[in-house]
């Protein structure tokens, strides 16, 4: 039998083997001896051995990108324009 490794936060597989504990804090999941799935691709459901493909978010966009497709007043835009650029510096 072999363990398969999951973030805790992410429930995002990390590692499998035949040991009993990876990093501290991963949750272990029991898997058969013919478990290969590839680590970082795929998400434990939380339901026995049950893995679905991992589909990460989008990035995070900058607020400058965020802004410039924001509809406003030239006034309004000058004024979060500063605000982004306190905020990033």
């Amino acid at each position: 039998m072999k363990n398969a490794f999951v973030d805790p936060v992410t429930n995002v597989l990390v590692s499998w083997g035949s040991v009993n504990q990876n990093r501290p804090g991963d949750i272990v999941v029991p898997v058969d001896n013919d478990f290969h799935l590839e680590p970082h691709q795929w998400q434990w459901t939380g339901v026995d051995a049950n893995f679905v493909p991992f589909v990460p978010s989008p990035p995070a966009r900058p607020l400058h990108t965020q802004l410039a497709a924001v509809n406003t007043t030239p006034a309004l835009t000058t004024l979060l324009t500063s605000i982004v650029n306190l905020l990033e510096s």
